[in-house]
């Protein structure tokens, strides 16, 4: 609450003075000495302080504030390929250009990073090229004893012949045609778990159709595949040297294809 005496200098309508006297409370001569202050909630020092202006010039001006502990909460964290930057972000109620101090640990220990509250957000990014493949734990801390933490995979980098499926559906392709015996659908995804979803891919007359087990994996025809985890695929090229490039025809309407 902020109080002013108004045009009349003088507090209350009754016109005192003062408004308070911090060493006597019950100072007769003060207006908020005619009222018991002893224990008094928020609430009741509200109805005391409205009913002093009643009927008076003085001004009030109520706010509120919300007062509760600080706290660190991390935003989910996407899994990253070796050499990729680890992102990491999160929310904290600590004020502007405090400093938020966030490490990741797990088969190594990557370097330390300092990130800055703004807005209410802070923000750290990691190099990963002298990581190793598996789970760490990101931990943010605000230095005094307010954390959170979350872990993230950093990943086996990719290669030409490999494919990662995250967890959920997948956009897929591939780039060339792959080499007989390791190119139908059951070939190339048989070890997924798709936890009993069908994959599926998009044509222009029959719209989504579900892929049979037993087709080949056309190059740039985009495929929707579910995985219950993030997988690794290995893919096997065909090497014939003479072999064109794919090429994938676009109809009138919607195509689902890869452009590589």
């Amino acid at each position: 609450m902020v109080l002013s005496s108004g045009g009349d200098g003088v507090w209350g309508k009754n016109g005192y003075p003062e408004l308070y006297n911090p060493n006597d409370p019950n100072d007769p001569e003060t207006a908020l000495g005619q009222y018991n202050l002893t224990i008094r909630t928020q609430e009741e020092m509200l109805e005391i302080v409205e009913d002093l202006v009643f009927l008076s010039d003085d001004l009030l001006r109520i706010d509120r504030v919300n007062v509760e502990p600080p706290y660190m909460r991390l935003d989910p964290i996407v899994d990253v390929a070796l050499g990729e930057p680890l992102e990491v972000s999160g929310t904290t109620n600590r004020e502007e250009g405090y400093t938020i101090v966030v490490t990741v640990k797990g088969p190594v220990k990557l370097a330390l990073q300092t990130a800055t509250v703004e807005k209410g957000t802070f923000k750290a990014a990691f190099e990963t090229s002298s990581a190793v493949p598996g789970t760490y734990t990101v931990k943010a801390d605000d230095g005094e004893g307010n954390n959170d933490t979350a872990t993230v995979n950093i990943l086996t980098a990719l290669t030409p012949a490999t494919m990662r499926l995250h967890k959920s559906w997948n956009f897929v392709s591939v780039p060339k045609k792959l080499a007989v015996g390791n190119n139908t659908f059951e070939q190339v995804f048989g070890l997924v778990n798709t936890s009993g979803h069908s994959s599926f891919f998009y044509d222009v007359k029959e719209g989504w159709t579900a892929v049979n087990s037993t087709e080949e994996v056309i190059p740039l025809r985009g495929y929707w595949v579910y995985s219950a985890e993030t997988t690794l695929v290995n893919l096997t090229y065909d090497t014939y040297p003479l072999r064109t490039p794919p090429t994938r025809q676009l109809y009138k309407g919607w195509n689902a294809h890869w452009v590589l």
